[in-house]
């Protein structure tokens, strides 16, 4: 996972910060300017978010990597030696036992946060990446789950990696932490509330109050994928906290949709076919998200969230035949291309 970061850090990071500080200069000089990339800018995205990289970046990832599995340590391993080694960041490990329908288990969530800005009065709100990075054992035992999910962890690599000077420069408004979850997949093969959702179940708990927002993404890999803001059916008991979330949510999403819209118009997604991000039948507030997922224990504490996984979900899904060979890997870093535009709008 070594090969090409010297080159990735030469000719996309600086860059990307350059730009960054370009965006920051300009809203403190006039304040009711919105943080917007310039249309000349948005060629600096393309060179941190190229199919080939995404790719070189899954490569460890995809094998068999149920709980407990030797495959499972080693993937959790190569994401930490990633973060740690190459990028910089501090990775805490959030270790647990549960039982299962199996028998107790270890569950091994991570969670990455990038080095401290240099000006510390500054406090700035908490901006979770996420996805889980084990595998389902009752598929078949060589089961990858290249969408489900180690193209969607790639892709928060790819993201860390092109955000890693920018992320940690002063004034921005927004911190960045990765976050991988262990134990998504049902253990026994029945998906229920008690068997699945271990590992965000039980970082929700201690991780809810420190964010601000969380972006999930799973089961991305296939070729045209699609995403649908729906609100999700999960939230805390009052109605008035529910609609604040929804409009945040809702915010982000249109500025995801606005984001590829002028990416495409500019000809930097010459990957794609259909739009990838869009409102349900042009209708801003389409049917009720009720999509079982790791976002879902942070919601319910009051987190807004945004649940990026497609609609409908790719034809491989829980099959053996979810494998690299399967993944559209230019369609996989358009979507990453539109999340890195995204995020330094977001950050600046």
């Amino acid at each position: 996972m070594r090969a090409g970061l010297p080159e990735v850090i030469g000719t996309v990071l600086l860059p990307l910060l350059l730009l960054l500080l370009l965006l920051r200069t300009t809203a403190a000089a006039s304040p009711d300017t919105s943080r917007t990339l310039s249309e000349s800018h948005l060629p600096l995205l393309v060179n941190a978010t190229r199919a080939e990289r995404l790719r070189q970046l899954a490569g460890p990832l995809l094998r068999p990597r149920p709980v407990g599995s030797a495959g499972h340590s080693a993937v959790r391993a190569a994401l930490s030696e990633f973060l740690t080694g190459h990028l910089g960041w501090t990775v805490a490990e959030d270790r647990f036992w549960a039982d299962t329908p199996v028998g107790p288990r270890q569950f091994v969530n991570l969670v990455a946060s990038r080095r401290a800005a240099k000006n510390s009065s500054l406090k700035p709100k908490v901006l979770a990446l996420a996805a889980h990075f084990d595998t389902a054992a009752t598929v078949s035992p060589d089961f990858v789950g290249a969408t489900d999910s180690a193209v969607p962890c790639a892709m928060l690599l790819l993201l860390a990696e092109a955000l890693n000077s920018v992320a940690a420069s002063d004034g921005s408004r927004w911190d960045v932490r990765l976050v991988f979850f262990d134990g998504e997949e049902s253990l026994s093969g029945q998906w229920s509330a008690e068997d699945s959702l271990y590992g965000s179940r039980h970082l929700a708990a201690r991780l809810s109050a420190e964010l601000s927002e969380l972006v999930l993404l799973d089961l991305i890999g296939a070729e045209s994928p699609r995403f649908v803001y729906a609100e999700p059916a999960v939230g805390p008991p009052s109605l008035q906290e529910r609609r604040r979330l929804a409009d945040v949510e809702l915010a982000d999403f249109d500025r995801l949709v606005a984001m590829e819209t002028r990416l495409r118009s500019a000809g930097l997604l010459p990957e794609a076919s259909a739009a990838f991000f869009r409102f349900a039948d042009n209708f801003r507030w389409p049917t009720v998200d009720t999509v079982d997922d790791d976002h879902a224990p942070f919601r319910r504490l009051g987190v807004p969230t945004l649940h990026l996984v497609p609609t409908p979900f790719p034809r491989v899904w829980h099959r053996a035949s979810d494998t690299g060979a399967r993944v559209h890997w230019g369609h996989s870093a358009a979507v990453a291309r539109i999340l890195l535009g995204w995020l330094v709008e977001k950050m600046a």
